[in-house]
């Protein structure tokens, strides 16, 4: 960063948070618990994420499969973090074996990702080798070894590489106490794999892949492939749904289903997919919900400004959103995007409250016509939980034993 122009605000102090300043840029950089270097910009909520993601973007590297930046990228990051060998070394691939051919490259090189031999964490999630072995998420699950320097020991995490269109970027890393991003993510998934002579029939979209195979082991397919599985591993960037958009595109699924957590901020992602999928018209559907924010706003874009329509469509929208609901300040508004109303946007604000969620997904779902496109709700937080709930209540079988949706 500081080749970058940036310089360590030395009044704030060198602790375990170091400032950085240019001009009217504030960053933020910091170990987490793992020892990776993060960071976040105090003048930009979306910029965040490890120093390897900072590098990345600005530097526009090519980390996509055989892009020649990863050497560049690796060495850099070792000299960053001062682990600066005595003489200057060669990132040399990892060498495959004979099992692994199918595993994809070069981020098991690079990123040094092992085939799956160690699966007590997945296990501990109720995870079992039909799953972990199946064809949709062979070779797409990895182990990742780690070494504690400060105890000496030596860990064997799970790894889940990350794809763009272009290739991998990096992988997902989780343990029972860590869940973070080696490498990059920005337009990156989570993939399961594809019957190139038999597309998919189905996508299903979620956050973590351990909810799609959670998913994938209480809702077996007819076929194997039958169903993609794609998660986000977090929030979503614009690169990742136009990614998405793509995969759609290039597959022709019969149905879209989104599998996000059962919370508020699940139905937000929700929200927005479902506001920006690609349909036979212009409508359009933004969404913006702070974090801890009180309130959702919903921008509606595409409808037809003629006579009436707008004061009709407002009191459709207060209709839907505010059924049963009291006069209030706890009640959804409608009001034009500007004080003319001739631009044919309609803004919606309402509370950020799992009833009024509710109502925005099969509003939007409508408004948009996206007939194709289908909620499925976990029945507690995720459907990892609700796996691990129903082996606990001796209740589960190997056929579709749970699928709640609308």
């Amino acid at each position: 960063m500081e080749r970058d122009g940036f310089t360590v605000d030395r009044k704030k102090g060198l602790g375990a948070f170091i400032t950085m300043k240019k001009d009217e840029t504030t960053l933020i950089v910091f170990k987490d618990p793992h020892d990776q270097y993060r960071y976040f910009n105090r003048n930009d909520s979306g910029d965040k994420g490890t120093v390897v993601d900072y590098y990345a973007s600005t530097r526009n590297l090519n980390l996509s499969k055989g892009g020649a930046d990863w050497g560049r990228l690796f060495e850099d990051m070792n000299a960053f973090m001062g682990h600066i060998p005595e003489r200057k070394a060669v990132i040399k691939p990892e060498p495959l074996s004979e099992s692994a051919h199918q595993a994809p490259t070069p981020v098991n090189r690079y990123l040094v990702l092992r085939p799956l031999s160690e699966a007590g964490y997945l296990y501990g999630r109720n995870l079992d080798d039909g799953t972990l072995y199946s064809f949709e998420f062979k070779n797409k699950v990895f182990n990742k070894e780690f070494f504690d320097k400060n105890t000496g020991t030596a860990y064997v995490n799970t790894a889940f590489p990350i794809e763009n269109q272009n290739g991998f970027i990096g992988a997902n890393i989780r343990n029972s106490s860590y869940n973070g991003v080696f490498g990059a993510r920005q337009d990156g998934l989570w993939l399961s794999n594809v019957d190139p002579d038999k597309p998919p029939a189905e996508i299903f979209i979620t956050e973590a892949p351990i909810d799609a195979m959670s998913y994938h082991r209480m809702n077996p397919v007819g076929r194997p492939g039958e169903r993609l599985y794609i998660a986000s591993l977090g929030s979503y960037s614009q690169r990742q749904v136009k990614f998405i958009q793509n995969l759609i595109d290039r597959y022709e699924p019969t149905n879209i289903v989104l599998g996000h957590d059962n919370d508020n901020v699940g139905k937000k992602f929700n929200l927005l997919l479902m506001g920006r999928l690609a349909t036979e018209h212009s409508k359009r559907v933004d969404v913006s919900m702070q974090k801890e924010g009180a309130q959702v706003t919903l921008t509606l874009s595409g409808i037809k400004d003629t006579e009436g329509v707008l004061d009709d469509f407002t009191s459709r929208i207060d209709e839907a959103f505010n059924a049963d609901t009291p006069n209030g300040p706890q009640r959804a508004e409608v009001f034009p995007s500007d004080e003319s109303g001739q631009d044919g946007q309609l803004q919606i604000t309402m509370p950020n409250t799992m009833p009024f969620l509710r109502r925005a997904e099969e509003f939007v779902r409508q408004f948009r016509g996206l007939s194709h496109v289908r909620v499925v709700v976990p029945l507690a937080k995720d459907f990892n939980v609700d796996l691990s709930n129903t082996i606990k209540a001796g209740e589960f079988r190997e056929s579709k034993i749970h699928k709640v949706e609308r």
